[in-house]
């Protein structure tokens, strides 16, 4: 299966204890997936953004922002829209340069569910996202309307533990999630396999419906 990883940043070491994104993506390739990614840190509109870049990282075609920019981690004014725009214009880079994947995996709460939610609306594939700790499970501040409606979006929502699953039930009010664990490839292959054909099936069924209401 073609997957695509959405995520801030590509080879920073997390802070919350997860795995690094390119171990991640590494296991899914030995699993026998295609892999890409897009790596964007939010960042507001009067900021200096650098240029999107990409390169193949050990036989995954990464889009990145390259070079020096001012980007803040945890973004400015006008960071959303930004964002968005940014990863349109990532989508059509890698799309041109890769293909069409057929599920995108956001990894991460924010930025990361606005990537997937975007990503799923515009290429029409299955969509995942999963989280593995840090301020995603935290209660939602005002403002955090956004943020709810795009996880409504993603088809599939998953934490790493049973414990990460119940506080971001809590929190978030968006329906089911599930436990993906990822400390072990074995683990975390078998149940990203099962969730990317959960995603895709639900895009499936969903145009089966929409062309039995046209018809």
């Amino acid at each position: 299966m073609h997957v695509l990883l959405l995520a801030p940043a590509w080879d920073e070491s997390p802070t919350d204890g997860s795995r690094p994104v390119p171990e991640l993506a590494a296991a899914l390739r030995r699993a026998g997936h295609t892999v890409g990614a897009i790596a964007l840190a939010p960042g507001g509109l009067l900021e200096r953004r650098a240029p999107l870049e990409m390169r193949v990282v050990d036989g995954i075609t990464l889009v990145e922002e390259g070079g020096a920019g001012s980007a803040s981690p945890r973004g400015g004014r006008g960071s959303g829209l930004l964002l968005r725009r940014r990863t349109r214009q990532a989508l059509e880079a890698y799309v041109a340069q890769a293909g069409s994947p057929d599920v995108v995996h956001g990894l991460g709460v924010v930025p990361a569910v606005h990537m997937t939610a975007l990503a799923g609306a515009v290429l029409g594939c299955g969509v995942v996202l999963s989280t593995h700790g840090g301020s995603s499970a935290d209660e939602p501040c005002p403002g955090a309307g956004r943020v709810r409606a795009d996880l409504q979006r993603v088809a599939i929502r998953a934490a790493d533990t049973e414990e990460l699953r119940e506080r971001l039930t809590r929190a978030w009010h968006v329906g089911a999630w599930r436990v993906l664990p990822t400390v072990e490839d074995a683990a975390f292959t078998q149940g990203t396999s099962s969730l990317y054909a959960q995603a895709v099936g639900a895009v499936e069924l969903e145009r089966v419906r929409t062309d039995n209401v046209d018809c």
